[in-house]
């Protein structure tokens, strides 16, 4: 489908495309924040055979998504596990997103692998997992202190620094190249002065527009477990609290926040 298609999803999926091609002349790019460094880690080499790579590459990652999720659904003994496969598939946006030069798909695939490692309790493969999600998507940070929690629960402290250990080490790339030992810090929460380039829009915005995100199936089966979850008490923080918490941040930083959208 993707091979097939007339034009990438939009922009950014060109730009990236060329951004990737271009790093190994131009080694910035695996620090911009924009291009997302994870993404162009993955994409550099491969990109060098060939505009088509991206969509073999992407859909490979996103079958590891749907793979994992209906592995961890196979040991939760979920009836009908399979299902998890069309359902995270063929959702509205990640369908046409999953082959194209973008980062979400990664994250999608990151939080899956968690969530399946989390699930066989293998914790060390579950931080390690954890700690690239800021390199796929900086914003969604906030999920790992739930990530750090859940180490705690589990008593596995040791552990609970290598969640941070990509993002330092992306810090101090940012530190080589301009001399700001707080480079990071400074591109994103320190830059907020400036005004969102994105506009603002309503704190209901995101709750309204989710529906035409993941598509009505996807939408319907999703509000009915979480609402069952709620009145069984059974609300777990990898799934559950992690969805709402993501939610949020995104709710928060398109209503308030300069840092995107």
């Amino acid at each position: 489908w993707g091979l097939l298609s007339d034009a990438t999803w939009d922009d950014d999926c060109a730009t990236r495309y060329y951004n990737a091609r271009e790093a190994l002349q131009n080694p910035r790019q695996f620090i911009s924040i924009w291009n997302r460094p994870l993404f162009i880690i993955l994409f550099t080499l491969p990109l060098q055979l060939g505009k088509h790579m991206i969509v073999f590459q992407m859909a490979f990652i996103s079958i590891i998504s749907c793979y994992a999720l209906y592995k961890t659904a196979l040991i939760k003994q979920i009836p009908n596990a399979y299902l998890i496969i069309p359902f995270t598939v063929f959702q509205t946006y990640y369908f046409p997103i999953s082959f194209n030069a973008l980062a979400e798909p990664i994250a999608a695939c990151i939080i899956s692998l968690g969530i399946l490692f989390h699930a066989k309790k293998k914790y060390l493969a579950f931080t390690l997992v954890g700690s690239l999600l800021p390199l796929a998507r900086l914003e969604l940070s906030p999920l790992l202190l739930l990530w750090g929690l859940i180490l705690i629960q589990q008593k596995q402290w040791k552990i609970i620094p290598i969640l941070i250990i990509p993002t330092l080490i992306w810090n101090f790339a940012g530190t080589y190249f301009d001399g700001d030992i707080f480079w990071l810090y400074n591109k994103t929460i320190g830059a907020e002065k400036s005004e969102n380039r994105y506009g603002h829009i309503s704190f209901w915005s995101y709750f309204y527009r989710y529906i035409f995100v993941v598509g009505p199936v996807v939408f319907y089966f999703l509000l009915i477990g979480l609402l069952e979850n709620i009145y069984k008490r059974k609300i777990d923080w990898i799934v559950s609290i992690q969805f709402i918490t993501g939610f949020l941040i995104y709710v928060i930083f398109s209503w308030k926040l300069n840092l995107g959208q």
